[in-house]
């Protein structure tokens, strides 16, 4: 620009920009400054009075914005104004417009180096507050775990001695409304919501007793009307938890259900008190309290009090009669044995169809029975098409009742042809088990009803493989066979070929080989007598009793935990039974991830384990402390599980009670499962009714009472990882009953949050929580070897892991035998249990 014919010299953008380099300083190709003109800089500039509005042609090259350099400028006084209408002058010294008015640059770069000096304190300010917000941070960190910690630590202290439905009542209506049975679980049918909040304490086992065996004289029916039959059963299917049960259980159900009537003013259940029994109401009214406070009236025909049916649980609501009523009972024993009874009758029948069809009869009974759990019943009515002529054969058929017809179109523009009539026990389409080919013929029900067993395709060859495969080794088998001449009887692939030696303990229900209370030390053998241990340190405290660390008084480097057991609570909770099974498994199991179990006693007031110490402390309090996992640490421990349930299903035993509670670290950071009070011996084929677990981790089967086997664990291992990966399982809450209600839906109803957990880990969660135990990865024919070769393990180190030369993601920090830094603090006073000599542990 031509600055001759400008009334005022203007600074560019780029002019500025080089004087800001050199504040204070003008260049020295300015202009010299005329004092005389409107730039007139004979007052002094006061820094502390300007005020400036940046015009926006230069605002560009202010790093301020125009909001911080109004802000600074209203600080001072303004620039000395000149009237507007004064001449402009030639000789004028550079100037910038500010707020309209033309101002020096040596004030305005002035300005800008005391805005400059003020931006460093503040980003120092700013620098020092982040600093304390992390410093916070921390500490509110801190304390979070110590409220966790004290938690944890009351909740076992205080655990009640029996387990305890924390239900009101699931089916009460509060005024004229019934309650919401999702309240809080962050679930809704149809829709996939995040896994509800979970408080960070620890997760109570629970369990039911022993069904014991099957009533062989049959169930006692209750004569009914039709209306009351009906009344039960629409009761049934309008609860969340009983409408998942199979129509012939139902059918029972309302048959064994007896009628109860009661006064006015009476309780059917009260809080605090024990339940047994499912309840449907049938008339009068009944009004549901806890403690003082009305929840609300329940309607005729509900039921409610189903928790008891699984196990010994303590109500947490009363129900009391405003009227004169009546209602229908069920007990939990009854319940248990038409779930048992049904379950079993149905595996039987289908296991004699399966033995009646030629291509099956040269399987083992272990994989018969796996085929028996995976038939699906299947109705036709007459004349429907079963099969149909030249579609692709999926699924092989059995008739359990009624006539199918086959027919074959010989042309296409002909009617079909009979070939035959099939009737009960006989069978079609067993080409789909060979191959994918074309059907030849149609399969027509002729009766009224037709029932049929269904096996697909795909579960065959999951769970036995392909069929072409099985027949071609079939001759090389019995070659073998014949050309033995041992009659020794064939072992089974899974069981194991090691021979015992002095270091192996007896098998369950036989003598031990060695004492139990036997040390092997560089000295040879040496027996551990309780007198001989000393108290260090409290472990742990739960409803069950406590856990010690103890010293070896001969040999203080040793150290143990020992795990003192209320005789009193074992008995009230009836759980006599797992305790000498688990002392039993552990004297057997001899597994690097298994914590070893070197000694039982017993008094008057506890029975007492003497465990291998694990002083890395308890994964759970790891996973507490740091909200989640990443998969390197995830994989490890998965991995480390998978190793103890390779030895354990191949001994045939079953675990039923996996989460992170009951995972050890040991000194080098490795993985030992403990706690097998829920664990038990289980032949190949063979299932078990017992309800135990944990309610977050517990397999579909074992709520539906549908019988359950070693794929339970499998279940549990999904929800391992799922709780690893986001620091909480997929199912939670505070009503056990809605957990299982949740249960039911399957893993595909929650949602997997992305950022914690992949899609690797979670095709694998998904594969190892199918709803159907048959389809779960690890019970098919590959075993659990299929689930080490999932993608998600991809490249791990297996020897490694198995000959501990594998650096654990974890490495816990202990000094010596008697560190027990990286567990909780427990106060030392605890009340002594009263005596129990009953005399059910005299062989402990």
């Amino acid at each position: 620009m031509d600055v001759s014919n400008e009334s005022t010299f203007l600074v560019t953008s780029n002019q500025f920009e080089k004087q800001l380099n050199t504040p204070f300083n003008l260049p020295p190709t300015s202009p010299p400054v005329n004092r005389s003109t409107d730039c007139d800089t004979s007052s002094t500039f006061n820094q502390d009075t300007a005020t400036t509005n940046v015009s926006p042609v230069f605002s560009p090259s202010l790093a301020y914005g125009d909001s911080t350099i109004k802000r600074s400028m209203e600080q001072h006084n303004s620039f000395p104004r000149q009237a507007a209408s004064q001449p402009p002058s030639n000789n004028a010294s550079p100037c910038i417009i500010l707020d309209g008015h033309p101002q020096p640059v040596e004030a305005v770069i002035a300005l800008v180096g005391h805005l400059r000096r003020e931006l460093i304190v503040r980003n120092e300010q700013i620098a020092w507050f982040e600093s304390e917000l992390r410093r916070m941070r921390r500490l509110l960190g801190e304390r979070e775990r110590d409220v966790d910690q004290l938690k944890s630590v009351l909740d076992q202290k205080y655990e009640p001695p029996v387990p305890t439905s924390n239900q009101a009542l699931d089916t009460v209506t509060e005024g004229e409304t019934t309650m919401d049975a999702e309240e809080g679980f962050g679930l809704t049918t149809g829709t996939k919501q995040p896994q509800a909040a979970f408080a960070r304490v620890k997760k109570q086992g629970v369990s039911g007793e022993s069904g014991g065996r099957i009533n062989s004289t049959g169930f006692i029916h209750y004569e009914k009307d039709e209306r009351s039959c009906r009344l039960i059963r629409q009761a049934i299917l309008s609860n969340d938890f009983l409408k998942q049960l199979d129509p012939s259980q139902v059918k029972e159900i309302v048959a064994c259900m007896y009628e109860k009537h009661i006064e006015r003013g009476c309780y059917i259940i009260r809080e605090g008190e024990p339940g047994d029994a499912l309840y449907v109401s049938a008339e009068g009214k009944l009004e549901v309290t806890k403690g003082d406070r009305v929840l609300g009236r329940m309607e005729v025909g509900r039921a409610f009090g189903e928790m008891a049916l699984l196990y010994n649980c303590n109500r947490t609501a009363s129900v009391r009669a405003l009227t004169n009523a009546k209602f229908w009972t069920l007990d939990r024993q009854v319940y248990q044995q038409i779930m048992m009874s049904s379950s079993l009758h149905q595996h039987k029948e289908n296991l004699k169809f399966l033995q009646s069809v030629p291509v099956f009869r040269k399987l083992s009974q272990h994989k018969l029975h796996k085929l028996a759990d995976v038939l699906e019943q299947l109705c036709y009515e007459q004349d429907d098409y079963i099969i149909r002529q030249g579609e692709v054969g999926e699924t092989f058929f059995i008739i359990q009742a009624g006539e199918v017809q086959i027919t074959q179109f010989q042309t296409p523009d002909q009617p079909a042809k009979e070939i035959r009539v099939l009737g009960a026990g006989d069978w079609f389409g067993e080409r789909a088990l060979y191959t994918l080919e074309k059907r030849s013929a149609n399969a027509v029900a002729l009766s009224a009803q037709v029932n049929v067993l269904c096996l697909d395709r795909s579960n065959f060859i999951h769970l036995i493989g392909d069929l072409n495969e099985i027949k071609s080794k079939e001759y090389a088998d019995d070659k073998r066979k014949s050309d033995s001449s041992s009659a020794e009887p064939e072992r089974s692939s899974s069981a194991s070929t090691r021979s015992c030696d002095d270091d192996t303990p007896g098998i369950v229900n036989r003598k031990p080989l060695i004492a139990s209370n036997t040390l092997f030390t560089s000295k040879g053998r040496q027996s551990i007598l309780q007198e001989d241990l000393a108290p260090v340190a409290i472990l742990g405290i739960g409803g069950f009793g406590r856990v010690e660390l103890v010293v070896w008084k001969r040999d203080q480097t040793k150290s143990f935990a020992l795990k003192c057991m209320k005789k009193q609570h074992i008995v009230e909770t009836r759980q006599q039974e797992h305790i000498f099974s688990e002392r039993n498994l552990m004297f057997e199991i001899q597994s690097l991830f298994v914590c070893k179990l070197f000694a039982t006693y017993r008094d008057s007031k506890y029975v007492y384990m003497l465990l291998e110490a694990c002083l890395g402390g308890e994964l759970w309090t790891i996973l507490r402390n740091r909200g989640n996992f990443d998969d390197n640490i995830t994989r490890f421990v998965v991995a480390s599980v998978l190793e103890a349930f390779t030895y354990l299903h191949t001994h045939n035993i079953i675990y039923r009670d996996l989460k992170p509670e009951n995972l050890l670290l040991d000194e080098q950071g490795y993985i030992k499962l403990c706690d097998f009070g829920f664990a038990k011996k289980l032949p190949p084929g063979r299932k078990t009714w017992t309800f135990c677990g944990t309610p977050e981790y517990v397999a579909p089967e074992i709520i539906l009472n549908k019988g359950h086997d070693h794929s339970a664990d499998y279940w549990s291992l999904g929800i391992l990882m799922f709780e690893l990966l986001t620091g909480s399982p997929p199912f939670t809450g505070i009503d056990p009953m809605k957990i299982y209600n949740i249960i039911l839906r399957g893993i595909d109803a929650v949602l997997f949050p992305p950022h914690h957990i992949s899609r690797t880990a979670s095709a694998l969660i998904h594969r190892l929580c199918a709803q159907n135990p048959v389809e779960r990865l690890g019970y098919g024919r590959g075993g659990i070897v299929d689930i080490k070769q999932h993608k998600y393990f991809q490249g791990f180190d297996w020897i490694g892991l198995c000959r501990r030369t594998l650096v654990a993601p974890i490495l816990p920090k202990v000094s010596g035998p008697t560190d027990v830094s990286n567990f909780d603090k427990y106060p030392d006073q605890f009340d002594l249990p009263p005596d129990e000599n009953s005399g059910w542990d005299i062989d402990f």
